[in-house]
């Protein structure tokens, strides 16, 4: 079913594309052209989409969707990560910017037909904000040499979201289902540890390390022949360590810079701990020669060599950029880019001792910028969505085998919604999306479990086609009737029966607004392959010792794939550990930004307390939410009574606020009021408590009636006015509660 049968819109729409050809009806569209059967779903979750693609992470390994709308492609291909040539270039240079990894990090200096000059970067990976980032895919730009040329139309660079076919790949295929658990309640979801693993995505980590001129860097890479401070290029982190600094002291010297001393780590030394991960690009900027003068053994030069040794490379690869654009950068006769002139400008500038410039002034530090590379894996708090404005909080992740099985006994369900999120949503073609699935593998079982020729088998195809898109029918007809031979047929068969990548189904593009698959569709469809049905799960059960056994389920379920986006959103970085925290000037807690510098492991953000957490302690009473507070985050002498919390004992904890404990806001208040000749004093007034029902001269809130004279003739108005029984029917001079019928 549709959500809106006007004819008006489906003449509008006609119109539409009467007028405009496909792809700029995408563009029009925009993100609302990647949801298949959009108008399915309300308006507001076509909005909800639209924010959760801007906000969705690349996985490492992206798949291309099951059911598509045929306008992935001309929206990835607008993307700044897909670069294709406008004319053929000439490479004219390839310079690397390391010359002990002369692949990881080059420039290519390009020219056209109309001697216009650009630059190609080639890089591992690309940094964006936070932590968040992409992989390059650079298989082509690894073949070019100088004097390669580049033809036109060729798509030269482009990232990991691409396949070899430059189809669009933004997202991953998950094996779903719906159910009724206590652990999927409105937005969590359960999700099974195979597929966790699928959800990893590029998580990439720039940190910025400043050296002063008595900052030594510990030697906790090297041995007693080698000082080596951090990893390098392609190297990994130890222990989650990038480097460790030390203030250089003359008092005793003589023991924090012994050999020894200095290969281990000290409560008052700066580390830096990013976690896991690998350096992929490290530069150095100083406005000093890097020990000048030095001979081989002195101390200075054994602590800066690693730094010296890249301090050089970034010198050469200036020097080499400078010669290599000599004959281009002042000739009329060529026309160089915004980018590649800034670039030479910028190495011009290194080679004539330009002092290196930081937030807006000259630095005496010597700076070290590195960007680590690590695998993020989600865990339970990371979001996922659909493509239909769902979103689910990962509540709980099950090992493979206690998510429900398909009837095969072997293949697990990848992750489990509540069967009610759509209800309430109105983005009904989410379950759309999972019928065609399961359909589309129906017939594949179908055709791998008979012996069909391939005509037989393209039928089949053909018909499911034709419920879906007729233009996509005919295309496949016309695909099908251009193979030169029946081993090309064979092959073709043979991908979608075993897929070399991605999961196994039959993939198919419905058009946006104009193409829609509702549930009367869906019906006919079951109807017209009417051996394809529900499936029973093999689903676990706790035992009473704690173990799992496996059985059927009562009712049948659909089960099939929905195309998931991984969302930004992520719990660590919500997770914060703090006991009594740093404080500012005014003796409150203050916001630590060393878990963004990556100096500390965990946040030591202080608790706050937003309007959220205060309506949900109110239920204990306003003095809860005040004494928690104070004890937080408000009171510095309250805020001393929590190490007695951590440190007493663990199974009996009563902490109580000292009498001489203040409220750092209530402090203030009253500062402010002082300015204006004015005072707010607290006063605590006693709780008195009396029975409800207790006789006293007050107004009483309920007047007692004595349960022997309820239904007597009293002074007082009764509650109730007694009737007989037998007199129910009968006539009476009051009003009858009920009037019999034979009346």
């Amino acid at each position: 079913m549709k959500m809106e049968q006007n004819p008006k819109f489906d003449q509008a729409f006609a119109e539409v594309h009467a007028t405009f050809r496909q792809d700029q009806i995408d563009l029009m569209l925009g993100r609302s052209g990647l949801q298949p059967c959009e108008s399915l779903n309300s308006s507001s979750r076509k909005i909800m989409h639209s924010n959760q693609k801007k906000q969705a992470k690349t996985p490492k390994k992206p798949e291309v969707p099951l059911v598509g709308t045929g306008s992935e492609n001309r929206y990835g291909h607008m993307s700044s990560a897909f670069i294709r040539s406008e004319d053929s270039q000439e490479v004219i240079a390839k310079i690397s910017r390391y010359s002990m990894y002369p692949d990881h990090e080059y420039y290519l200096i390009i020219r056209n037909e109309r001697n216009e000059l650009n630059m190609v970067t080639r890089t591992v990976c690309q940094h964006n904000t936070e932590t968040f980032g992409f992989l390059w895919n650079n298989d082509y730009l690894d073949s070019l040499n100088e004097g390669d040329v580049i033809p036109k139309g060729k798509v030269y660079k482009k990232s990991t979201s691409f396949d070899e076919f430059d189809n669009y790949k933004a997202g991953v295929n998950a094996l779903a289902t719906y159910a009724s658990l206590p652990q999927t309640t409105e937005d969590p979801v359960i999700i099974r540890e195979g597929f966790r693993k699928k959800l990893s995505s590029p998580e990439l980590k720039p940190i910025t390390v400043k050296l002063n001129d008595n900052d030594v860097l510990l030697n906790l890479y090297g041995d007693d022949t080698v000082y080596k401070a951090f990893p390098d290029l392609g190297e990994e982190t130890k222990n989650g360590i990038l480097c460790s600094i030390r203030k250089a002291n003359s008092d005793n010297s003589a023991f924090t810079l012994s050999r020894d001393s200095l290969r281990n780590i000290t409560i008052s030394d700066e580390t830096v701990v990013p976690k896991e991960g690998r350096v992929v690009d490290i530069k150095v900027f100083s406005n000093k020669q890097i020990a000048p003068g030095c001979e081989d053994g002195e101390l200075y030069n054994v602590f800066e060599g690693q730094l010296k040794a890249y301090n050089d490379e970034e010198n050469r690869f200036a020097r080499q950029f400078v010669e290599a654009m000599a004959n281009y950068i002042d000739n009329k006769d060529y026309k160089v880019s915004y980018e590649l002139e800034e670039m030479y400008y910028t190495c011009k500038g290194r080679l004539e001792g330009k002092q290196f410039i930081e937030d807006g002034k000259i630095s005496s530090n010597m700076v070290i910028q590195f960007l680590v590379y690590c695998d993020h894996t989600i865990s339970i708090g990371d979001k996922l969505a659909n493509r239909n404005g769902g979103k689910g909080v990962i509540a709980d992740i099950w090992p493979d085998e206690r998510m429900p099985k398909l009837p095969d006994g072997i293949t697990p369900v990848d992750i489990i919604w509540d069967e009610s999120t759509c209800v309430n949503r109105l983005n009904i073609a989410q379950l759309s999306e999972l019928s065609l699935n399961r359909i589309g593998r129906g017939i594949l079982d179908f055709i791998d479990t008979k012996c069909l020729n391939a005509a037989e088998i393209f039928d089949l195809l053909e018909k499911y086609y034709r419920f879906l898109s007729p233009e996509f029918a005919d295309f496949l007809v016309d695909a099908i009737n251009k193979f030169e031979s029946d081993r090309e047929a064979i092959i073709f068969i043979d991908s979608l029966l075993h897929p070399d990548d991605g999961p196994r189904g039959i993939y198919t593009s419905i058009l946006p607004i104009s193409e829609c698959v509702d549930f009367d569709k869906i019906r006919e469809i079951y109807k017209e392959f009417s051996y394809i049905k529900q499936e029973h799960l093999l689903v676990s059960i706790p035992n009473s010792d704690g173990t799992y056994r496996s059985v059927w389920s009562s009712k049948p379920s659909t089960v099939g794939e929905q195309f998931i986006y991984i969302l930004k959103q992520e719990a660590e970085e919500k997770h914060s550990a703090t006991s009594a925290s740093s404080t500012n000037i005014k003796d409150e807690n203050s916001k630590s930004k060393e878990s963004k510098e990556y100096r500390c492991a965990i946040t030591k953000t202080p608790v706050k307390w937003g309007e959220m957490e205060t309506m949900i302690f109110l239920h204990c009473s306003s003095e809860t939410v005040v004494i928690n507070a104070m004890l937080m985050s408000l009171s510095p002498r309250a805020r001393r009574s929590v190490m007695d919390m951590l440190l007493g004992d663990p199974y009996h904890v009563d902490i109580h606020i000292d009498m001489d404990a203040r409220n750092r806001s209530a402090e203030k208040v009253q500062a402010i009021m002082k300015g204006m000749g004015l005072r707010l004093k607290f006063k605590k007034i006693p709780i008195v408590t009396k029975p409800v029902f207790e006789m006293a001269e007050q107004k009483m809130l309920f007047e007692i009636m004595p349960q022997k004279m309820l239904f007597e003739q009293v002074q007082q108005k009764m509650l109730f006015e007694q009737i007989p029984q037998k007199m129910l029917f009968e006539p009476m001079k009051q009003e009858l509660l009920f009037k019999p019928l034979w009346e």
